[in-house]
Formats: structure tokens, sequence, C-alpha cells
């Protein structure tokens, strides 16, 4: 793949993080109840961007794959899907470096690295740590996969979707401000639950399809039984 073909969407995505991340500054410096607690919103923003972010990779990586639509798909939107993944990770190290120097959070650095070990809410912070780790797993056995088969790597790369669950686990669990963002996790599991069953359903429906053109229903007529009694009568 050529450089620019990577870093192109890359740079853009940076330009949009840098505008979102200015607009963000200076609606906290226009408000000032927002000062004592800024990490936090940080930290949040940080969190639902890459949660968002995360559920496009998701469907990008879906529809790359799917048994119909990857020919089509999959050379136009490989760039972005890893473009966009790095973008993820820039998001988690701001949320978790956000929630490590809020000091109203009591999330401390080992808390990000070990499950369990943060003081607030444990058991939903400990999903979003172990997303995050999963998700640099995938990343990191992406380098090898030329090396170790590529049937291997897409076991793993598969686990994407774990990650997701546990990311959408962690946001609903561990924000404060759930109910009123109903409405945008509710719009991603949609998504993805759609594009899940349109991606396995295919590809079920297409592995049941070989056998019903083999064995068609006694007294219909079929090109493949035709085809079938041409050849053992010229053998």
């Amino acid at each position: 793949m050529k450089a620019h073909k990577f870093w192109g969407p890359l740079i853009g995505l940076e330009a949009l993080a840098g505008i979102v991340g200015f607009t963000a500054y200076r609606w906290i410096r226009l408000h000032p109840a927002l000062h004592a607690v800024w990490p936090w919103v940080l930290a949040r923003a940080a969190g639902l961007g890459a949660y968002g972010l995360l559920t496009v990779v998701v469907l990008m990586g879906i529809g790359m794959s799917h048994p119909r639509w990857k020919r089509v798909l999959a050379r136009p939107l490989y760039s972005w899907h890893r473009s966009l993944a790095l973008g993820v990770f820039a998001l988690i190290a701001i949320h978790g470096t956000a929630l490590a120097l809020d000091p109203y959070a009591k999330v401390s650095w080992l808390g990000l690295i070990i499950p369990g070990l943060a003081h607030y809410r444990p058991l939903a912070v400990g999903f979003g740590v172990l997303s995050a780790e999963g998700l640099l797993l995938i990343a990191v056995t992406a380098h090898g996969a030329q090396n170790w088969g590529r049937l291997k790597w897409m076991t793993i790369h598969r686990a994407a979707l774990v990650t997701w669950g546990l990311a959408l686990f962690h946001s609903l669990w561990s924000g404060t401000d759930t109910r009123s963002l109903a409405v945008f996790y509710e719009v991603g599991t949609v998504l993805v639950g759609l594009a899940m069953l349109l991606r396995y359903g295919t590809e079920r429906a297409a592995r049941l399809s070989p056998v019903r053109a083999v064995n068609p229903p006694p007294g219909l007529p079929s090109w493949n039984r035709e085809k079938r009694d041409l050849r053992e009568h010229v053998d």
C-alpha cells in the first residue's frame, strides 16, 4: 500500500481532532464551572469519541469481509480502516491519561493497566481496560499476520467485535450521563447488529446454496441435474 494512501486519512483525522480539541478547550474556558473538572470532561469526550470511532471501524471491517461486498469495499476502505483504528488508539490514550490525572475520578495509573484495580467503578473500568488491551493485541499481531498465517490472524482479528462489546459495556456502566446518551448507544448497537446479520446471514446462505443445487427437491427440473446426467451419458 502506498504511503500517501495511509497517511492521507490519518492527517485529515488528526486535523479534525485538533479542531474538536480546540473547540472543547474554548468551551471549558468560557464556562468557569468546568475549570475544576476539565480532566473528567476531556476524558469523557475522548471516551465517547473512541467508542464512536471504534463503531465506525468495526462496521468497516464487517463490510470489508462481507462475501459479496468485499471486492468492492476492501480496497477503498482499507487505508481508512487502518487510519481510523490509529485514531481510536489516540483517543483511548487521551481518555486514560485524563482519567489518571483527574483527582476526583480516582482511577490510578495501575488501574488503567490491570482490570479491577480502579477505585471508581472497578468492574466498568475493567471492561474498558480489557477492551483497550484486546485492541492493542489485534494491532500488534497484524504486523505478523504474513508470517504465521492469515487464517490464524483473522481468528484474532474477529475478536475486535468482542472488544467493541466490552467498550459498549464500559461506556454504559462507567458514565454518569448514560441516559442522556441512550440514542447514541442504541444507534451504534443497531448498526453493528444489522451489519453482523447481513454479513453472517449472507455467508450462511452461500454455504447452503451449493447443497440445494446438487440435491434439488424431487420432481423439480434442475440444470445441475441435467448437466450431471449428460456427463454420465458421455462417459
